[in-house]
């Protein structure tokens, strides 16, 4: 079988034997890495107040939009926020505000230390959660950390290459030198989820992705951990 890879060719370049570890893990990979705290952090308030995925992002992003509203607010003996305050598109109208405090204290120490979450930043939460999801159900599945994604026809990366995201981006021939493990999944149940979706939602995108099941019409991502050499086309 053939398969492609659009790569940062001064990130991985051609013609040389890679392994496909963390050491070598894309860009993408290590900005989700980096940022995980942070991402722990909106996780566990994502998942305890039951708002949209945006909200929550919102919370960090917008931080010094709203907090003097919600100060003012609970200097007043208010105990409820609209979340309007944080998000107008969220479908919830209130929240109580000690959950909401479960972000914002601890998000202030990262804040005032110059770390933050900003809107560049969205993208690579979904690894994140792909990778909470796959930790805790599916265990014996490769890391997408500690693989490499592949595709088996050219044109499906040629389009990706067209696309606004990708154009700086170089298609490659990939040569599997030695293979640990490779995996077969739909990335449409990733790249399909919307930013409005609760926790749960997301948790049922995700394990379809790690279950192996299918969207009406797939576009499938090997997902290979091993040993490779890339060829520019």
């Amino acid at each position: 079988m053939n398969y492609y890879r659009l790569v940062d060719i001064k990130h991985e370049p051609a013609n040389i034997i890679i392994n496909s570890d963390t050491e070598n893990a894309s860009p993408r990979m290590l900005q989700s890495i980096r940022l995980s705290d942070l991402f722990e952090l909106l996780l566990q308030f994502w998942a305890n107040s039951g708002v949209q995925l945006d909200t929550a992002s919102d919370s960090m992003i917008h931080f010094p939009d709203y907090i003097s509203d919600i100060q003012d607010l609970e200097a007043k003996g208010q105990t409820i926020v609209p979340t309007s305050l944080i998000n107008p598109n969220e479908k919830m109208q209130t929240i109580p505000l000690n959950v909401l405090k479960t972000i914002i204290f601890p998000y202030y120490e990262y804040f005032k230390n110059g770390i933050s979450l900003n809107t560049e930043d969205l993208p690579y939460i979904w690894e994140y959660l792909w990778e909470i999801v796959r930790k805790s159900f599916f265990n014996d599945k490769t890391s997408r950390f500690r693989s490499v994604f592949l595709f088996d026809e050219y044109n499906l990366v040629k389009n990706f290459q067209e696309d606004t995201l990708f154009f700086d981006k170089t298609i490659c021939s990939v040569d599997i030198i030695e293979s640990f493990d490779i995996q077969k999944y739909d990335m449409n149940w990733l790249t399909m989820v919307p930013v409005n979706c609760t926790f749960n939602e997301m948790c049922k995108y995700a394990t379809n992705y790690w279950a192996g099941n299918l969207t009406e019409k797939p576009i499938m991502e090997y997902l290979f951990s091993g040993k490779y050499k890339l060829h520019c086309i």
